[in-house]
């Protein structure tokens, strides 16, 4: 960890926070107060010297494994932002799903692709669903995506090849419990929540 310095990182974190939640009480939860959390996102990504790979690792005991590593999260469980550390041996690709609370992503270091979608039913029918493509934006350095309680993405990436992206939540991951998956064959399951989350390394 030679050169990282964890308060550093904590104290950008926790301003970038101060930012998003002003935002929120300022303007609501639309797409226009979410495009401008993902600008306060931007800037702090671009202080790469805060979220080294070398320091956020995803792999560990020689196994591939998606790490989030919490900067910053409410008493509460409300407003979590995440640096997510992520190598796969191959090409990964998650199904369709939501978050059924407010996301903002943008990438770190590497690229991966996110694909937009809208639901194509009405959802009156438990355990069916359908989703129609509308978009897709590549993750990279300082490009990302926001997405409402109900939007739906999907996530694909390259074998090999380790993606860092920050994620801010309106609700932390492990209490992400009720989120759904939506499968080709119309219907719809539950999606668990990633409970692989660590504080900043090096951080007492």
């Amino acid at each position: 960890m030679t050169g990282f310095d964890p308060q550093q990182t904590s104290q950008a974190a926790k301003a970038a926070m101060t930012e998003v939640k002003a935002i929120l009480a300022q303007h609501g939860l639309n797409h226009a107060s979410l495009a401008m959390m993902k600008d306060v996102l931007v800037r702090l990504t671009q202080r790469t010297e805060l979220f080294p790979s070398t320091v956020f690792r995803p792999m560990e005991h020689g196994q591939n494994s998606n790490v989030l590593y919490c900067l910053a999260e409410d008493p509460d469980g409300t407003n979590a932002l995440y640096l997510s550390s992520e190598q796969h041996a191959e090409d990964r690709s998650t199904l369709p799903h939501n978050h059924l609370t407010w996301a903002v992503i943008v990438g770190v270091e590497g690229k991966e692709l996110n694909r937009l979608y809208r639901r194509a039913d009405d959802g009156s029918v438990p355990g069916h669903g359908k989703v129609e493509a509308v978009g897709e934006v590549e993750l990279s350095l300082g490009q990302g995506i926001y997405l409402m309680p109900e939007e739906i993405h999907s996530v694909h990436a390259k074998g090999g090849s380790t993606m860092l992206s920050m994620h801010v939540y309106g609700l932390s991951m492990p209490r992400q419990t009720e989120r759904i998956e939506f499968l080709p064959d119309g219907t719809t399951r539950n999606r668990k929540p990633n409970t692989n989350v660590r504080p900043i390394p090096g951080l007492a």
